[in-house]
C-alpha cells in the first residue's frame, strides 16, 4: 500500500510510489554489476561509495560485499571511511545505519566481524565512538506480509529459507543447519500465525527439491538465485519493499539534521543511488 506523503518542517517525505519510480529495477541492478565488472571494479575488494554534504551534516553510504572474513580485502576502505566520518562529523548530530537489524556489541573488532560480518563491525565501532546505531529496516512481519501478498505463501517462505540457508553457508556457522534454520522458521511461525501452514524444514526441503529437481543437501545446495532479486519474484518484492523503507528512513533522518554513516550490501546502494541523488537535493 502506498503511504501518504508526510511532512517534516517545510519539506515532504515522498510517497512510496515516488520512491519506487526512482529505484533501479532488478534487471538494471544486474546490468550495473556487469558494467562495473567490465570497468574492472571489484566490489569484493573496494566498497561502492555515495557521499552527500549539506552545511554541517554529511552522509557517507558504503555498498559492500557481505563477508565475515577477518582478511576481507575491503576492510581497510571501510575503516578509513569510518575514521573520516567520525573526524568530520564530531560537531554534528550523527547516526550509524546498518543492514538487517541490530547486532550485539562484541568485545573486540575481530570477534564482531567474524560473528556478525560488517553489521557487527559497525556495532562495535559505533559503540567505541559513542555514536547511535539504528537499522532502517521495516519490521520483519511487515516485510513478510508484503512479500506474501506479491508472491504467495510458499514462494515467500521458500525465499526466506533460501536466504537463510545461503547465510549459513556463507558465514560457515558452527551451529548445525537444522538448529540454525529452525530458529528462523519458528520465528516466522510466531510472527505470521498461519495455523494452516507447514513451517517445517521438511516442507522447505520439499519446495527446494520441487524447484531444483534434485535431492537436498544443505552444504551443497545452490540457492543464490533463489534469494536474488530478478530471479525470484519473492526476492524482488522483498528488495523493493526494503529499499523503499530504507530510503524513507534516510530522508527523515536527513531532514532532522542527522549526519549518517550507512553500510549496506552493494546491491542496495546500486538500486538506491539514483533515488538518493534526486530526493536529497
Amino acid at each position: 500500500m502506498t503511504k501518504p506523503t508526510s511532512y517534516r518542517g517545510n519539506r515532504r517525505i515522498p510517497t512510496d510510489a515516488r520512491i519506487k519510480s526512482l529505484l533501479l529495477s532488478a534487471e538494471e541492478m544486474h546490468q550495473a554489476y556487469a558494467k562495473l565488472a567490465e570497468q574492472g571494479v571489484d566490489t569484493n575488494a573496494e566498497p561502492l561509495i555515495f557521499r552527500k554534504k549539506e552545511g554541517d551534516k554529511q552522509l557517507i553510504y558504503l555498498g559492500v560485499h557481505h563477508s565475515n572474513k577477518l582478511e576481507r580485502p575491503d576492510l581497510g576502505h571501510i575503516t578509513s571511511a569510518w575514521d573520516r566520518f567520525v573526524d568530520e562529523t564530531k560537531d554534528s548530530k550523527r547516526l550509524v545505519l546498518i543492514e538487517g537489524g541490530l547486532r550485539p556489541v562484541e568485545k573486540n573488532q575481530a570477534t564482531a566481524l567474524h560473528r556478525w560480518g560488517e553489521p557487527g563491525l559497525l556495532a562495535y565501532l559505533s559503540k567505541e565512538a559513542n555514536i547511535g546505531l539504528v537499522s532502517p529496516e521495516p519490521s520483519r512481519k511487515e516485510e513478510l506480509l508484503a512479500v506474501t501478498e506479491v508472491a504467495g505463501r510458499d514462494e515467500a517462505m521458500y525465499y526466506y529459507f533460501a536466504r537463510t540457508l545461503g547465510q549459513w553457508q556463507r558465514f560457515n556457522v558452527s551451529e548445525p543447519f537444522e538448529e540454525y534454520i529452525s530458529k528462523y522458521l519458528n520465528r516466522y511461525r510466531e510472527l505470521l500465525k498461519w495455523d494452516d501452514y507447514n513451517f517445517s524444514i521438511e516442507h522447505m526441503v520439499e519446495l527446494y527439491e520441487r524447484k531444483h529437481k534434485r535431492k537436498f543437501d544443505p552444504t551443497t545446495a545452490t540457492v543464490g538465485k533463489d534469494a536474488t532479486p530478478g530471479y525470484n519474484p519473492a526476492a524482488t518484492a522483498c528488495s523493493e519493499y526494503r529499499n523503499i523503507s530504507i530510503i524513507r528512513k534516510i530522508l527523515r533522518l536527513w531532514q532532522d539534521g542527522k549526519s549518517m554513516f550507512i553500510l549496506f550490501g552493494s546491491g542496495h546502494l546500486i538500486v538506491q543511488e539514483k533515488a538518493l541523488k534526486e530526493l536529497l537535493k
